[in-house]
């Protein structure tokens, strides 16, 4: 839970006010309804870039985010694994698309099955630029959980993983965070947010008052 409530409160740039949730089917009233399920299982509205995006293999995402996957991509190829980029920045209608393409009926219960996978077009974290999902050759992407790459970042409370400002996205044992764990979600928060779980003085300048690094949470 610490992980989401970080990402959802860190101080992070480049991000537009939230405006109005984008329409989804067409019909307002199953929106608004698509919507209220999504929230009651923990799905976050989130913001879209406020500026351009930078792309690695064919990927947008934010530039902050972008140099420390690099240092991340280099990092775990150092330790002998090799991480894959496979999505990043998606935008609402993206998002759209994908949250509709097996939404079988407009019944609750075929859109709580959906949002077990999919997040509710307007909340995922991918509209961000600060999410991206992670593959290793030879692993299909549903995979990743069982790959040597996965227990490195993994290992030792993510410690591998939070070195370069990353966290997993929706991780296991968390209550009400939207769709089920997702290993190969991740998002980058930065060093700063990761220590100083993103408070900000005042004048703007990341604080900790006890210190306690997340590195040493349980």
């Amino acid at each position: 839970n610490e992980f989401n409530e970080m990402f959802t409160g860190a101080a992070l740039d480049n991000l537009a006010p939230i405006g109005p949730a984008p329409a989804i089917t067409g019909s307002t009233s199953t929106d608004a309804r698509i919507r209220a399920l999504g929230e009651a299982r923990g799905y976050i509205r989130r913001p879209l870039p406020a500026g351009p995006l930078v792309y690695l293999g064919g990927y947008p995402v934010q530039p902050s985010a972008a140099a420390a996957w690099i240092e991340l991509v280099a990092a775990a190829r150092e330790a002998g694994h090799t991480l894959v980029l496979a999505s990043a920045f998606r935008n609402h209608s993206s998002q759209v698309n994908n949250f509709l393409r097996r939404l079988t009926s407009y019944t609750d219960a075929a859109i709580n099955h959906r949002l077990r996978t999919v997040a509710v077009p307007g909340y995922s974290k991918h509209h961000t630029g600060y999410a991206v999902d992670i593959t290793q050759p030879g692993y299909a992407i549903y995979e990743f959980r069982n790959s040597p790459a996965y227990e490195w970042l993994t290992a030792d409370n993510y410690e591998n993983a939070k070195r370069y400002g990353w966290i997993p996205s929706y991780p296991p044992d968390a209550t009400n965070q939207g769709p089920e764990p997702e290993p190969w979600e991740w998002t980058y928060v930065g060093l700063e947010n990761i220590w100083c779980f993103g408070f900000v003085g005042d004048e703007g300048d990341t604080f900790c008052d006890d210190r306690t690094s997340v590195f040493e949470s349980d």
